[in-house]
């Protein structure tokens, strides 16, 4: 039994997901608006989050719905499948009408 009582909950996400993980190449392409469901590269969550975008800069990021209004945001970086890298799945695209929207 791991020493970290959340552990068993990762890795049993990590295990259920593991095929549908997101590569950091497929992160930067998610549309805005899209929501995924994250595990932080710290080992926080999985929770859900949608996707905005800043074009700019070329960066995305994660917000939760009551973020937005604050524009709290977590950049979406060091993605990948390994234990300690940020792990993303995706859950849903937007509509096309809600792509334009966003």
């Amino acid at each position: 039994m791991s020493t970290y009582p959340m552990q068993e909950t990762y890795d049993a996400w990590r295990k259920r997901y593991a095929a549908e993980l997101l590569t950091q190449e497929q992160v930067n392409k998610l549309p805005a608006g899209a929501i995924v469901e994250i595990i932080w590269s710290h080992g926080d969550s999985p929770d859900q989050y949608v996707v905005q975008r800043d074009e700019k800069h070329g960066r995305v990021f994660a917000f939760t719905e009551g973020e937005i209004d604050h524009q709290v945001r977590h950049q979406i970086s060091v993605v990948g499948s390994e234990r300690y890298h940020t792990q993303v799945r995706l859950i849903e695209t937007p509509k096309p009408e809600e792509q334009q929207a966003a």
